[in-house]
Formats: structure tokens, C-alpha cells, sequence
């Protein structure tokens, strides 16, 4: 089996059922689908039972936070590579799981773009937008789980998400692999979903921030930190376009290459 495709869910029917629905019209039946809910009080559990003959396995209960509940579905996960689907993300047509497999997909992380959809306008999010990258890309244009196929065996490899973290554990995940692991990352400019802009990390940018601070405080030394800091000044200015004229000065390309060609070493 190819895809696992996860879905964690709490009192949000109306983006469960389209989450669901984007899902089990895929003309690929090369997938199981796992819905965990964190034991929703609204309709939500109708829903599921409304659709239990098309989700290989769902439960309802308590759970601690939202990568505890994305932990419950590696754990029963079975394909080769895992994508995460929160309620109110949708798969961006009903035909590219089919696609998706008529592709070499054998590296450790597969990843495209998504769709976000802020007051009915839709905006093309690539992430970081290529296969080859370093900390600081991930710092400035990070990755969409919605668009991100990861090997199973990576949980093996690197544990599951941390449950120390509400918002950016998925983040350090990839930080984890991506950076310090050295793990192959294969970019496709494909569309793979539409991201529900009302998830956690839109809504409580501050908290985020402050995690994505204290994961990197915690995985780099000092030295590092100082460097990411020195760069971090320009990440705001306006935005990419003047990050890239500043990249040009010796200095900076001295500290950029520092950071991301000295972590090996």
C-alpha cells in the first residue's frame, strides 16, 4: 500500500465531511484513510459512522493535543507514506493520488504545494519550493504538511512528533530529518491540497513563533543561533525580494554558508 492518509478531527463536522468527501473520491484505491477525533461533541462522530464503510479505521476519544492524535494515526498507519489531512483540508482534485503514483516516489519526504484559501480567494503556497535547501529556507518559507508525503519508516527512525510542542512539532520534525538527519527530500510543483487557513499555527502565530524558537534552541548550539539571528533581522524587511538582494553581500553569504554547510561538519 502506497498512502496513509491521516485526518485528526475536534467539533469541526462541516471540515471533517469535506475532508472526508475530497478523500474517498480519489480514483485511486491505493490508499487506507485513518480519522482520529479527539472525541468531538458536535456531529462529528455522526459523520464518521455516516462514512465508516469508506475509512479503514477512525476512532473517537480524549486525546492530549493535536500531534497526540497525529501519533494515534502512525501508529495504525500501514502505507509506505503518510499525509496529513486535518479537517477542512481537502485534496486539491479527485484524480491526484492516481497522478502522484505515476511518478519515481521513492524518496524519504515527497512534497508539493498547497492552495490557501483566505476569504474565498485561493493563493498558491509553495513552501520552500525546492529539494535542495537549508535551515534558514525552513525558517523563512516552511513546509505544508497537507502537501508533504513522508516514509513511515521515518517514524521509526526519528520517533514520533514531540507532544511537548501544541503547534510546531511537525516543524521539528522536519528539522530533525530534513537538517540534522540529511534525509532525501524530492520537491513536485504540483497542487497536491487546499489548507484550511483556520488551523492553530494561522491563529496563534505568536505561540508558534515562540515554539519554532525554542525547537532551535534546543537542537543547535549557540554559534548557530547567533548566526540564524544575524538573518532573522531581514526576514520581515519585504520579504523575499530584499532577503535575496541582501543574500549578494559577501557578509551575508559568508553567514548563510556558514549555517547551512557547517552543521555537517
Amino acid at each position: 500500500m502506497k498512502f496513509s492518509i491521516i485526518t485528526i478531527n475536534l467539533n469541526n463536522a462541516p471540515g471533517l465531511k469535506e475532508t472526508i468527501e475530497s478523500v474517498i473520491c480519489q480514483d485511486s484505491i491505493d490508499y487506507e484513510y485513518i480519522v482520529i477525533d479527539g472525541g468531538s461533541t458536535d456531529d462529528s462522530v455522526g459523520i464518521l459512522e455516516q462514512y465508516t464503510n469508506k475509512i479503514d479505521y477512525w476512532i473517537s476519544e480524549p486525546d492530549t493535543g493535536i500531534y497526540n492524535a497525529m501519533n494515534k494515526g502512525i501508529l495504525q498507519a500501514k502505507g509506505e507514506y503518510c499525509l496529513f489531512l486535518n479537517s477542512g483540508d481537502t485534496l486539491i482534485r479527485h484524480t491526484i493520488l492516481s497522478e502522484l503514483l505515476t511518478l519515481d516516489f521513492n524518496q524519504d519526504i515527497v512534497y508539493g504545494n498547497v492552495i490557501k484559501i483566505f476569504q474565498k480567494e485561493r493563493i498558491q503556497n509553495k513552501g520552500v519550493g525546492k529539494s535542495e535547501f537549508g535551515l534558514y529556507d525552513l525558517i523563512i518559507r516552511r513546509m505544508n504538511h497537507q502537501a508533504c508525503f513522508i516514509k513511515r519508516d521515518l517514524f521509526d527512525r526519528f520517533g514520533l512528533y514531540s507532544e511537548e510542542y501544541k503547534i510546531a512539532s511537525d516543524w521539528k520534525f522536519f528539522i530533525d530529518t530534513i537538517i540534522v538527519g540529511n534525509v532525501f527530500v524530492r520537491y513536485i510543483d504540483w497542487d497536491i491540497s487546499c489548507f484550511d487557513t483556520m488551523g492553530v499555527s494561522t491563529v496563534y502565530p505568536e505561540r508558534a513563533y515562540e515554539e519554532t524558537q525554542k525547537i532551535l534552541e534546543s537542537t543547535f548550539p549557540p554559534r548557530v543561533l547567533s548566526d540564524i539571528k544575524e538573518l532573522d533581522r531581514y526576514k520581515h524587511a519585504s520579504a523575499i525580494k530584499l532577503y535575496d538582494k541582501l543574500i549578494a553581500n559577501k557578509t551575508l553569504l559568508k553567514i548563510y554558508n556558514k549555517i547551512f554547510h557547517g552543521l555537517r561538519k
